[in-house]
């Protein structure tokens, strides 16, 4: 029942930075400062479960929903970072 949650937990904070990433990229995203520091704390936070799984010997398939949240967050911390957003648009004109 604990991966079961934990599994939950897991997914819905990869949808919520999921979502952040889709209001970055069509530029609705107002409160810049509140994406940086959100998708900054949810990254710290997937690593330390990532290095809590693997010194505890967990599930595999646990860290895989940990894995990918640590990804989705990087996302967002990279698109939430002015100067990358103006590179990234650059590059597609």
């Amino acid at each position: 029942m604990e991966v079961f949650l934990e599994c939950c937990m897991t997914l819905f904070f990869s949808a919520a930075m999921l979502l952040l990433i889709v209001r970055l990229a069509k530029d609705e995203e107002k409160n810049m400062m509140f994406a940086r520091v959100f998708s900054l704390a949810s990254n710290v936070g997937f690593w330390i479960g990532i290095v809590r799984i693997a010194v505890l010997n967990r599930s595999g398939f646990l860290m895989f929903f940990y894995i990918t949240g640590a990804m989705l967050s990087y996302t967002a911390m990279v698109f939430a970072m002015p100067h990358k957003k103006e590179q990234i648009a650059g590059q597609q004109a």
